[in-house]
């Protein structure tokens, strides 16, 4: 039998370490960010244990509104996770850290 994936989905599978996984949250609180894992209602996640991507943060960026004649006009992105949002995470070093990968819609 040949150790080569067979499909996308083995292939991903193959490139994630052991005890990582695919694990579904709620926001408790938005600021401090703390997520109680869906699976585990006891369990938390907060601080030097969560990683959050920019995009599901509050940020400035800036931008060309070509309508307007705006060149490098600076905007504020608000798009923070908030209470009772539900959200998937991979769950890496045995459960240390959670990375939030985006919102669940529905």
């Amino acid at each position: 039998m040949s150790d080569k994936p067979t499909s996308l989905k083995q292939a991903f599978q193959q490139m994630i370490p052991e005890g990582s996984g695919l694990i579904r949250g709620i926001v408790t609180n938005a600021s401090p960010l703390s997520i109680q894992i869906i699976n585990n209602p006891k369990m938390v996640v907060s601080g030097a244990n969560l990683v959050v991507p920019r995009h599901l943060t509050d940020y400035e960026t800036t931008c060309t509104i070509a309508a307007a004649d705006l060149h490098n006009a600076a905007v504020t992105i608000h798009n923070a996770l908030t209470v009772g949002e539900k959200v998937t995470m991979l769950r890496f070093s045995g459960g240390k850290i959670y990375y939030v990968l985006d919102r669940v819609v529905g």
